[in-house]
């Protein structure tokens, strides 16, 4: 059975659209302002309030603060620091209320940094973040860089040992120069570590997260990877953040592409 897997924030309008879907999993995507104040307390009720409808709750860490981009391994120590106070209080609840949450190591780095320091520090902190949540983070992979499938060596380096995985399709084929085989080939070779997928179509050039179907990802293939032991979510660009009706679009195509598929099987 496909499941449906949908994208929110904690906004109250957000939250409202998507639970009247009756979605199978929400991914809640958190911001610089739920880490202030009893935002982290909402954090928790709503997480609390979505398990107690019987639905599946990832977290996703925030990437900004104040508008400036966050990393583990950020050169700004203000924002280095910030990754790490949110990654620490996504551990907790992770622990705590038994979700996962889905986080990159480093959205901006020390350019001073050489590659081998680099990897080595993303590693350490994968490692740090592991143990401290309780292999509850998902790594999600990058458009580029040493953290993308762009990097012939990614996941030998990063992702030993069944260390988990969010595999987001728009940043692997884009990391990938378009490359409908090549992604498929990864996902294959990741699909071990892959716990949890970002589903978005694209183009293949640039971060344009189009709705399933309106980009060039064959997403017959896809089917046999969408199993029990994983979830699932769209990651589609909203024109309107309150009506997630791209997303349900999405979820029709891939239903349509199932049934064809178990249809000419």
């Amino acid at each position: 059975m496909l499941l449906l897997g949908l994208k929110t924030s904690i906004d109250h309008e957000q939250l409202f659209d998507r639970i009247r879907h009756q979605p199978d999993i929400i991914e809640l995507h958190t911001f610089d302002k739920d880490y202030t104040g009893n935002r982290l307390v909402n954090l928790e009720k709503t997480i609390e309030y979505l398990k107690s409808r019987g639905i599946e709750v990832l977290v996703h860490g925030p990437l900004t603060l104040n508008g400036e981009t966050i990393g583990g391994l950020h050169f700004k120590k203000k924002l280095r620091a910030f990754y790490h106070y949110s990654a620490t209080a996504l551990s907790e609840i992770a622990k705590k209320l038994n979700v996962n949450i889905v986080i990159h190591p480093n959205y901006k780095r020390d350019l001073s940094l050489k590659r081998t320091e680099l990897e080595q520090g993303v590693i350490e902190l994968m490692d740090e973040y592991d143990e401290l949540s309780g292999d509850r983070f998902l790594w999600e992979n990058d458009t580029k860089g040493i953290f993308s499938f762009g990097n012939p060596d990614f996941l030998d380096t990063f992702f030993p040992n069944g260390r988990k995985m969010c595999f987001d399709t728009l940043h692997a084929l884009i990391s990938l120069n378009g490359n409908n085989e090549k992604m498929f080939e990864e996902i294959e070779k990741a699909k071990d570590n892959i716990k949890h997928f970002h589903l978005i179509d694209s183009m293949g050039l640039k971060h344009d997260s189009l709705q399933i179907g309106k980009g060039i990802i064959d997403w017959k293939k896809m089917m046999p990877y969408l199993t029990e032991d994983r979830t699932y979510v769209f990651e589609i660009d909203l024109p309107n953040q309150t009506d997630c009706i791209e997303m349900l679009l999405s979820y029709e195509y891939l239903k349509q592409v199932k049934q064809t598929k178990e249809t000419s099987s």
